[in-house]
């Protein structure tokens, strides 16, 4: 899973109530030559507007996203996580709005190439108030895998210390922590008066993450962190170190611990008479909120019955193409179990290997490099087996992968899918090959979490072939993954969009020989804590494995997987009902 927040830290907290994605491209009509430098001025000085503004809506996402701001002409500003709740997500909607109408004054037609893409992307960023005012109270921050209190500690583990103000700023982050997670929970019992509080099981899980990370305050993850910060950084005297130690200690305890004991005490109240247990339809127009949602997460044009035929169509197709290598192979299915990836003894070992196996399928990128860490122990219950940090805008070969090793002991195939994913070809590599590109800044800082996740998925489909294994290996483990995804995909639509309860879900699954209770338990309810999620790997993946093979229907013997995995990654992030109008362009000039 990628870390979005460390793109975007504001996206965990906004992504469902703000700048919805509904299509709008075209802009101003007009005459004039292309590249009129007027124009061109104006359209870049909105995007450099809209990126200063992603940048500094907390000290985060500005830590995260560029080392230097002032080179970009962003002023330092005082510690904060930002603001959260109905007065900030309305004037955020207005900001975009009023941006909105700005760049409907641009000239389309005098924008280059580049320029109409970024317009349209940016364009389609920010349109969707009118969705935005009406579900922004169906949205959840605090989920028990990609809510913000699971990701903070993690985020505020890479944040970056470039001088010694940094460790003021750090210190000073931890201490509006309080004041942070009141706005949510505030904003939580706006959400229960109105109808739209989350499920009692999703709030019963995060009150017991969070009773979990307060129970050991003297080996809260946070004083570790800040101390390998300490011997990292070279230029403190031993009388600064030891007086940054004792603030963060106090910060820690006077601040984070209690902002995270109040989650407990508060959710509990409020979900003392709760009720709801189902997922979206269990709520007023929840059922619609999908869609849109739907829309938003994946970057998707489909209706979720749509979806659903998509998802049923991937279902029976894996099914017959794993069925019929059964049938000629009986032995082959014993690569589900042991597929027989490399067995380097490390994984940077393994890394390496990827490295150079990508080169015939995938462009070079070169010089590239990477830092692998691992999540520390306090925090493996709660986060997936591996994730890739981006880096600052303006630091592009500072690249972390984190492994999760408790969860990798548990991954089917071991490390060389997660690491396929997580680093080449998945995330990393197409991160740091789209930012050489060159992008406006804008593009960078805008997050859609289909394409990068549904990229890094459809690699992990092909990693049998990227490890070069021996047919059938190849073709029955992608069918799997993609068979086990869909199975995902369509039970997410089924609780959020279709409203089944627990034991429609638990048939559904059985018809599939799933009938572990617990990991149906455990399915049923991430659905419900966090709708379309699922979508944007089941979705993503599936979209372009879609595109891969309208392109070689379109060209036939004249198709290169390079060229198209080229065109995907200079494209960079986008809706793909944009990616596939550009793609279409494309075709066009590889005939």
């Amino acid at each position: 899973m990628r870390n979005t927040q460390m793109n975007r830290f504001v996206a965990i907290v906004l992504v469902f109530v703000l700048c919805f994605t509904l299509a709008a491209c075209g802009g101003g009509s007009g005459s004039g030559s292309a590249g009129d430098a007027e124009n061109t001025a104006a359209f870049e000085e909105i995007t450099h507007a809209y990126f200063v503004h992603a940048v500094t809506s907390d000290s985060i996402t500005l830590n995260y996203s560029l080392a230097h701001p002032e080179n970009y002409g962003v002023e330092k500003m005082e510690p904060t996580l930002g603001s959260y709740g109905d007065l900030a997500f309305e004037q955020e909607i207005s900001y975009c709005e009023d941006l909105l109408a700005r760049l409907q004054k641009i000239n389309y037609k005098k924008l280059d190439g580049e320029q109409r893409f970024t317009y349209d992307v940016l364009s389609d960023y920010i349109t969707g108030a009118d969705e935005a005012r009406k579900y922004m109270y169906y949205g959840d921050a605090l989920t028990p895998t990609i809510g913000i209190q699971t990701q903070l500690p993690t985020i505020l583990g890479e944040y970056h210390i470039n001088d010694k103000s940094d460790f003021d700023d750090y210190i000073g982050i931890l201490n509006d922590l309080p004041r942070y997670y009141n706005e949510i929970l505030d904003f939580e019992v706006l959400k229960k008066d109105k109808g739209t509080f989350m499920a009692k099981k999703t709030a019963e899980d995060v009150i017991k993450q969070c009773s979990n990370f307060v129970s050991n305050p003297e080996e809260n993850v946070l004083l570790t962190v800040f101390q390998t910060k300490i011997e990292e950084y070279p230029d403190l005297t031993e009388e600064e170190a030891a007086e940054l130690t004792e603030r963060n200690r106090a910060a820690v305890f006077d601040s984070v611990i209690p902002a995270y004991q109040s989650i407990v005490d508060r959710l509990t109240e409020l979900n003392a008479d709760n009720t709801r247990e189902g997922g979206l339809p269990s709520i007023e127009q929840g059922k619609e909120y999908y869609a849109v949602l739907l829309k938003d997460s994946v970057g998707t044009n489909k209706s979720p019955k749509e979806v659903v035929a998509s998802m049923e169509n991937i279902l029976g197709s894996a099914v017959q193409k794993i069925q019929g290598i059964a049938a000629t192979n009986p032995k082959a299915l014993d690569s589900l179990e042991d597929p027989g990836y490399p067995e380097e003894e490390t994984a940077e070992a393994q890394l390496d290997f990827l490295k150079e196996a990508i080169e015939k399928d995938y462009p070079l990128l070169e010089d590239d490099d990477y830092v692998l860490k691992h999540v520390d122990k306090s925090l493996e219950e709660d986060l997936g087996p591996a994730f890739y940090l981006t880096p600052p805008l303006d630091e592009p070969d500072y690249n972390v992968v984190y492994l999760n090793d408790k969860k990798v002991k548990l991954q089917a195939g071991g490390i060389f899918p997660v690491l396929t994913h997580e680093a080449y070809p998945g995330h990393l590599y197409q991160t740091v090959y789209f930012s050489r590109t060159k992008p406006d800044p804008v593009r960078e800082q805008m997050h859609f979490g289909g394409y990068t996740e549904g990229w890094a998925t459809y690699v992990e489909h092909r990693a049998g072939e990227i490890a070069g294994l021996a047919a059938p290996a190849p073709e029955l483990l992608s069918e799997n993954s993609k068979f086990l995804l869909a199975i995902y995909g369509r039970v997410d639509v089924g609780i959020n969009y279709e409203g089944w309860s627990k034991e429609e879900t638990t048939e559904y699954l059985k018809g599939f020989g799933i009938e572990d209770a617990d990991a149906i338990t455990e399915i049923y309810d991430s659905m419900v804590a966090e709708p379309s999620n699922y979508m944007i790997y089941a979705l993503g993946g599936a979209t372009f494995g879609e595109l891969r093979a309208d392109v070689e229907k379109a060209l036939g013997d004249k198709f290169d997987s390079k060229e198209f995995h080229r065109f995907i990654l200079e494209t960079g992030p986008a809706p793909f009902y944009l990616i596939e109008k550009r793609m279409q362009d494309w075709i066009k000039t590889q005939k």
